[in-house]
């Protein structure tokens, strides 16, 4: 579909030129969730039901493993990751932030309860905190470590698409589409990561469980 090869495209090209659209757009989260699979590049109307759906079982796998922050503190995989996660970028006031600390404490050991193999493994982390940092200043810009140039309210439009015939204006922004505050609640940062993060690990897990290693 064509959104998705522009989204390839722009990740190609941002790879190249640091100023390059996908590097400074207000919602290249929702590019990285079309790209991991959390939501379908065809199917614009069905991102709402979508991501509602990672959010309701990210709840339902938060309850499971514990649910009570201070409780997810507890065992070997709350402790290494917390060790990990205190060694994770000194030098950035975002990922020194003991809020964002706790929330990817609470993916990574809510991962690891629902994956006991291979389990949480150390270098994990640092695969979480892009996502959640990418995810978190497209929502709120004023938490970027560097001056953040895109507006919110005024994302860049979606790339026409043939195959979105009958849903609506494929160019259409995603605010006026009515979905740039479900793509980017501020309140759902956590369960947002989480998903993009499974999807991650649905590649790299298999690596992790023949590669064993230190947890």
């Amino acid at each position: 579909p064509r959104f998705y090869s522009e989204a390839r495209r722009r990740i190609a090209t941002s790879s190249k030129d640091r100023t390059a659209a996908l590097s400074r757009s207000a919602i290249r989260s929702v590019y990285w969730r079309l790209l991991l699979g959390c939501i379908s590049p065809t199917s614009v109307s069905s991102w709402t039901s979508q991501v509602a759906l990672a959010r309701s079982r990210w709840r339902e796998a938060l309850r499971d493993a514990g649910g009570d922050k201070e409780l997810l503190r507890k065992g070997k995989a709350a402790e290494q990751v917390r060790k990990d996660l205190n060694r994770l970028n000194s030098d950035s006031k975002f990922f020194a932030d003991e809020a964002i600390k706790d929330q990817m404490l609470r993916i990574l050991v809510v991962w690891d309860h629902l994956n006991p193999d291979p389990g949480y493994r150390q270098g994990m982390h640092e695969l979480v905190a892009p996502l959640l940092y990418v995810i978190s200043i497209d929502t709120n810009h004023s938490l970027a470590d560097k001056p953040f140039p895109s507006p919110l309210a005024a994302p860049p439009p979606i790339p026409s698409n043939p195959a979105l015939k009958g849903q609506g204006n494929p160019r259409t922004p995603l605010a006026a589409m009515g979905l740039a505050k479900c793509l980017l609640d501020a309140k759902e940062t956590e369960a947002d990561t989480f998903c993009m993060f499974c999807k991650l690990m649905d590649v790299l897990k298999p690596l992790y469980s023949l590669m064993g290693g230190a947890r």
